[in-house]
């Protein structure tokens, strides 16, 4: 009997990064998710990956986000919310000046 060679299979490695930033926009048409980075260094905002995805994939992205953060605080407590700031303050606050 033959041997049945098994197709190989391709490893695609996937570009992993960390942001602690993200800015959302939308048009009629699309959202566009830009996630960037702020170094500790404080040396300015390092823009990381600009993701365009449709409205119903936008709704889909809330849904499976709310699912998991449900999921995650019931094992391991409560997300302390992060209060929104402006680009204003990150760039006053960047630059050493005094935010009121």
């Amino acid at each position: 009997m033959p041997k049945i060679q098994k197709p190989k299979r391709r490893i695609r490695i996937i570009h992993s990064t960390y942001s602690n930033h993200t800015d959302i926009q939308w048009s009629e048409h699309d959202f566009l998710l830009s996630f960037n980075q702020f170094p500790p260094d404080d040396t300015g905002m390092v823009p990381s990956t600009r993701i365009s995805i449709s409205p119903s994939h936008a709704k889909y992205l809330v849904g499976g986000l709310t699912h998991t953060i449900k999921c995650y605080e019931k094992k391991y407590g409560k997300i302390k919310q992060i209060e929104p700031i402006t680009e204003r303050e990150m760039m006053d606050e960047r630059d050493g000046v005094e935010v009121a």
